[in-house]
């Protein structure tokens, strides 16, 4: 299923490491095993979020992030949801963020622009890239988590995602100035 390793699976991963080994979750040896790097996760181990493509299909990937949009798009709250839809479409936003998690999940290198590109759209948003912002976000992403029944495939796909968007938006809240840290841990549990 997986070609290659994309650029932008090589920069989160790496970052993610550097991340754990600056948290003392793991060491430089433990990340010099070739099983936490590789896209193709060992059964019974840990997940890592690049080897999610492994285990799960784009059709199941494609159908996460639909229900994602759909959360957005019928979203009460006019302030977050106005700024998706003068963005782009609902299926605009669907397939970007698909190409975007392909690149990632399934080591593909199919989302154009690559970081740039991700910095750019996240610039035009940048009313919603605040903490309320990234904490409604959070909460459509983990209803279509949970709607989208992942862990049958796998028990540890749901944990595993979950680990790379509370990275991602630590990441986020840093780039953007917002602190996410003091809430972000109550939605790993969901």
């Amino acid at each position: 299923m997986i070609k290659f390793v994309g650029k932008l699976t090589i920069r989160l991963r790496n970052d993610y490491l550097e991340n754990k080994i600056k948290t003392g979750e793991l060491t430089r040896k433990q990340i010099e095993n070739e099983h936490i790097l590789s896209m193709k996760p060992l059964p019974n181990s840990k997940l890592y979020f690049w080897q999610i493509g492994y285990i799960i299909s784009p059709d199941k990937l494609h159908h996460l992030i639909s229900n994602f949009y759909e959360n957005v798009f019928n979203d009460d709250e006019e302030w977050f949801k106005n700024v998706f839809v003068e963005l782009g479409n609902k299926d605009h936003h669907i397939q970007r963020q698909y190409l975007f998690w392909m690149d990632i999940f399934y080591g593909h290198s199919k989302y154009r622009g690559g970081e740039k590109a991700v910095m750019f759209h996240h610039k035009l948003a940048k009313e919603i890239m605040t903490k309320n912002g990234a904490q409604r976000w959070m909460k459509h992403m983990n209803d279509a988590i949970k709607r989208s029944n992942l862990n049958e495939d796998d028990p540890r796909i749901e944990n595993a995602l979950r680990e790379f968007l509370n990275f991602t938006m630590e990441t986020y809240g840093i780039q953007f100035d917002f602190n996410v840290i003091d809430w972000i841990h109550k939605i790993a549990s969901l």
